[in-house]
């Protein structure tokens, strides 16, 4: 598999969240790059940590600029489901390296 490669085609002109793309790239290709160490190895698990860090970081505050720009507030269930949602989807890859 081929690492990700950052371009201005995917920026969306706000250096902080651009930049906290490019992390995520950098560690998503940092996964890709150790794609043939074990799945229970300590580089897969640090970047699966970070990983879900991160990401979880990352989601807050864009919806912290999407609260300060938008006309509408969002609701809070809305709010709830998209501060939450890349836990969940994150949690049972973790829980999958932590059994191997």
């Amino acid at each position: 598999m081929e690492t990700i490669q950052w371009s201005d085609s995917i920026s969306v002109n706000n250096y902080a969240i651009d930049n906290q793309h490019k992390y995520l790239i950098q560690l998503v290709n940092n996964l890709i790059l150790n794609s043939n160490a074990k799945v229970n190895s300590e580089i897969i698990g640090k970047t699966l940590q970070d990983l879900i860090l991160f990401t979880r970081d990352h989601f807050r505050d864009e919806e912290a600029l999407h609260f300060i720009f938008s006309s509408g507030r969002v609701s809070l269930s809305e709010e709830q489901l998209l501060l939450t949602e890349p836990e969940v989807l994150m949690v049972p890859l973790f829980l999958s390296f932590l059994q191997h």
